[in-house]
């Protein structure tokens, strides 16, 4: 069973509230859920509070190969669970190898074959 670590919605009008929870990738986001890993409320002032999680188990689900959602994914790495993406350098045009070789004189040799007939 592939698993996902993701939000579900349980607020009300005006007042969102969301549960970080571990679920089955085919459930719906409000759907049934195998455990909860902790909650997130957007309209509390202090950071420390917003996000409160079970560490250890979102390190066990994680070892299990649950793959967190996008949102859930940037949540866990400012928490330090998760490692920041690795960046990949861009190298500059000089350093960049070609495509083909240009140290030939003359580009494409002419061919030696007859030309076909044309109808």
């Amino acid at each position: 069973m592939a698993v996902r670590i993701r939000f579900k919605m349980v607020g009300r009008k005006n007042r969102p509230a969301f549960r970080l929870v571990a679920c089955d990738v085919r459930a719906p986001r409000d759907g049934r859920t195998l455990e909860l890993l902790g909650h997130y409320d957007p309209l509390i002032a202090d950071e420390q509070k917003r996000l409160t999680l079970n560490e250890e188990r979102v390190r066990f689900w994680i070892g299990r190969g649950a793959l967190p959602t996008e949102t859930a994914r940037e949540f866990l790495r400012r928490r330090g669970i998760l490692l920041p993406a690795p960046t990949r350098e861009k190298k500059r045009r000089s350093e960049r190898k070609r495509g083909r070789s240009r140290s030939k004189a003359g580009g494409a040799k002419p061919s030696t074959a007859a030309p076909s007939a044309k109808r």
